[in-house]
């Protein structure tokens, strides 16, 4: 097998690896990544795990036709259970829900002690993010990437911060995508207004005392996703 070509998804996660780490795949599926993380010289020292026989046996796949014989071991494990913090430096969840990774990262507290945490959610983002804040984690960057049509975040961080009560807002449209100016960034506040609208007109039609203050949390984000759309415009 020739060098692996990753999906624009996958080479964004990969561009936040730091070099001369151990790593750990979290839902490897294919085994891509860390093929491509070992055949790059990032890591030589990488855990592919994954809770289904299925996705290891693929993995497994990819690795013999790279002619990798030391280097990527394979682990059949659910979320980080069959992986300790002396296995790996930087962990990543990719590919997964927000819920999802919010429940592998409550079972293994040793993250907030790795180097970093590369996270990768395909749904419930902004709920991630504001478990991260509640639970000691630190979010240090995040970028946006665009693949097959779709926007997806790729969120950096580490553990040992203080648990904060951050802006609803920051949970949505995370500071450092701002700071960055993340040449996505306007499409992405583009389709968060978009779900919240969607939101808000179903909440609307409802009479629950809980409904009608989600309603007034929700239309007092959508209106600063609004403020924040037209100064970025105007900067």
């Amino acid at each position: 097998m020739n060098g692996i070509d990753l999906s624009q998804r996958l080479e964004a996660i990969a561009k936040m690896v730091p070099p001369g780490y151990s790593v750990a795949d979290v839902g490897t599926d294919h085994g891509y990544l860390p093929v491509w993380l070992f055949q790059n010289e990032i890591s030589s020292r990488i855990i592919a795990s994954d809770i289904g026989i299925g996705p290891l046996s693929r993995a497994a796949e990819t690795v013999s036709k790279a002619g990798i014989k030391t280097g990527i071991d394979l682990v059949l494990c659910d979320g980080l259970t069959g992986i300790t913090q002396n296995d790996a430096e930087i962990v990543i969840i990719a590919g997964m829900g927000g819920e999802t990774i919010i429940g592998i990262l409550s079972e293994a507290s040793w993250t907030k002690s790795c180097r970093k945490l590369i996270l990768q959610p395909m749904t419930k983002a902004e709920q991630l993010r504001k478990w991260m804040s509640d639970n000691g984690y630190h979010i240090e960057d995040e970028r946006l990437v665009k693949d097959s049509g779709k926007l997806y975040s790729v969120i950096s961080a580490i553990g040992g911060s203080i648990p904060t009560a951050g802006k609803a807002l920051d949970y949505i449209v995370h500071p450092s995508l701002i700071n960055n100016k993340d040449e996505l960034l306007n499409e992405y506040i583009e389709m968060q207004i978009d779900k919240l609208n969607w939101s808000i007109s179903g909440l609307k039609k409802s009479t629950r005392e809980s409904d009608v203050q989600k309603l007034e949390a929700q239309c007092k984000v959508f209106n600063e996703l609004i403020s924040l759309k037209e100064r970025l415009k105007n900067d």
